[in-house]
């Protein structure tokens, strides 16, 4: 029974860590963000890591990402980014990151799973181009 759990375990980590290193240096960039995002405003027992892109990514010519995160049993730290030897927990947050490609400030809005339909009406106000029906998983690292 414990081999077990310690391969679960195992195998939960080794997933979002594997996800994280298959994105694009650009799409990183905005995994990041919501990264960022999440770890400073969100209160959780733990840092908040990435688990996968969602519904759609695109990166041409409007940035439209949908960034799924879990809570971890690391600590926070002063540097919120990525951080593979963090194992998950059980907690969920949806980040929606959408504007013009190459301009600052981006949409960045970051919630718990569960209060998901309360931002539902935000999202579709402030990233009105979203087609969800688009469904880009990882984008290459050669692609921008």
């Amino acid at each position: 029974m414990l081999i077990l759990l310690v391969l679960s375990a195992g195998f939960c980590l080794a997933t979002g860590q594997k996800h994280y290193n298959l994105l694009s240096p650009v799409l990183k960039s905005y995994v990041d963000m919501a990264l960022v995002k999440a770890n400073q405003e969100l209160e959780s027992n733990g840092h908040l890591n990435f688990n996968k892109i969602g519904d759609s990514a695109a990166i041409r010519p409007m940035v439209k990402v949908d960034v799924h995160l879990k809570n971890t049993v690391c600590r926070k730290e002063a540097e919120h980014k990525h951080r593979p030897g963090c194992a998950f927990r059980r907690l969920e947050v949806r980040c929606r990151v959408c504007g013009r490609a190459g301009r600052h400030p981006m949409f960045i809005d970051c919630v718990r799973r569960e209060e998901l339909a309360t931002r539902r009406e935000l999202w579709a106000n402030n990233c009105p181009l979203w087609d969800i029906s688009s469904r880009i998983l990882f984008v290459n690292a050669g692609q921008q």
